[in-house]
């Protein structure tokens, strides 16, 4: 894979996860987890690799 293709995957990434982000970013307090219930206190990130 050349660099350029590199770089330009980097921005269109970065740009592409920011305008996902956006909503809970900007959105008023607690907008996340009324959206999506976590079972448990809400608050953790649980990993679940293998």
């Amino acid at each position: 894979m050349e660099r350029v293709e590199r770089v330009v995957g980097a921005v269109v990434g970065s740009a592409v996860g920011d305008a996902l982000g956006a909503p809970f970013e900007f959105g008023e307090e607690g907008a996340f987890s009324a959206r999506f219930p976590v079972a448990g206190s809400g608050g953790e990130m649980c990993g679940g690799g293998g």
